[in-house]
């Protein structure tokens, strides 16, 4: 058998093959995903229920803070503009953070967790939610709707991979 140039030929020239016909095409190369996957907290930081509890439970202690350190009589700046600042604050973050768990179709455990926060922050010591604003009490009814929405699919979804197996 003779080679030329990759070639092989028999004595006769009857059947030439090519070296290149035979080779295996290379496996293609893994896709690099464009973008690199989240991180759960860059994830965490992206939640807009998250932040809205945040802001929530810090505008509160902020303002509950205010009277622990305002020792006057007539509590002059607990009392005044600086609680007024906090309460908008909370209350707008309390309204923003309704409104996002009211859009949720689902919700991942820390988000839960932080509307469970906020809900026992809001409930206070017992007796005092019992003079809840409607815009609380909303939240509140939200923040059950959710877990209740959480709930379910979580249970059709256990449901539907037992049906799988």
């Amino acid at each position: 058998m003779l080679e030329a140039d990759g070639v092989f030929s028999t004595a006769n020239d009857l059947v030439v093959l090519q070296i290149d016909d035979f080779r295996r095409p290379a496996a293609p190369a893994a896709r690099v995903p464009e973008q690199a996957p989240e991180y759960s907290d860059e994830i965490d930081r992206k939640s807009a229920i998250i932040r809205a509890a945040v802001i929530y439970t810090t505008s509160q202690g902020a303002f509950d803070g205010g009277f622990l350190a305002d020792h006057t009589d007539n509590l002059v700046m607990a009392g005044g503009y600086l609680a007024n600042r906090y309460t908008q604050q909370r209350d707008s973050a309390l309204r923003r953070l309704t409104r996002h768990i009211q859009r949720a179709k689902t919700v991942r455990p820390v988000e839960l967790w932080a509307v469970a926060s906020v809900a026992r922050v809001l409930c206070g010591d017992g007796l005092e939610s019992f003079n809840l604003e409607n815009f609380e009490r909303d939240f509140l009814c939200a923040a059950f709707e959710l877990v209740e929405r959480d709930c379910e699919a979580r249970r059709r979804l256990a449901a539907s991979s037992v049906g799988e197996a």
